[in-house]
């Protein structure tokens, strides 16, 4: 469907349904990585009705091989998980030349709690729980990071 509108809730619908933008980066693609099944999937569901290109993984072992298949524009992952970590994957991701500059958004209980020094930081957090709001939210607050790596 076409909106020919300039009214500002026509405007304002086709922004509520868009990724977010920030200049030529678009969040198209999300990997969302939790090990609870009900939270990996709520959250997949949300973002795929939102229109993203939506991809999932129980832990870090899978996520990083999902990342290295689907190239996610974001990565969503909780911190506590089985095999791998949060922290894991999120060095993992860093580490990597051709995943370095993909958005990372740790989704953690207690995101006030700050990682050791030494561990990479993450774009955002996004603390459990959270509202649709929040979510998209921290995705386009992630797009604007302007990541300079």
């Amino acid at each position: 469907m076409c909106l020919k509108s300039t009214r500002p809730e026509a405007v304002a619908l086709v922004r509520r349904l868009s990724p977010e933008r920030a200049g030529d980066s678009l969040i198209r693609r999300v990997l969302v990585v939790d090990d609870d099944p009900f939270i990996c999937t709520t959250v997949s569901m949300l973002l795929a009705l939102e229109g993203f290109e939506v991809h999932s993984a129980a832990d870090g072992r899978a996520a990083l091989q999902a990342a290295f298949s689907h190239a996610p524009d974001a990565i969503l992952s909780d911190v506590n998980m089985p095999q791998m970590d949060g922290y894991a994957l999120l060095a993992a991701v860093r580490a990597s030349a051709a995943l370095a500059h993909t958005r990372f958004v740790l989704l953690a209980v207690a995101p006030d709690s700050a990682p050791e020094p030494h561990l990479p930081a993450a774009d955002n957090w996004l603390p459990k729980p959270f509202t649709r709001e929040q979510l998209l939210r921290v995705l386009g607050a992630s797009a604007h990071a302007g990541r300079a790596r």
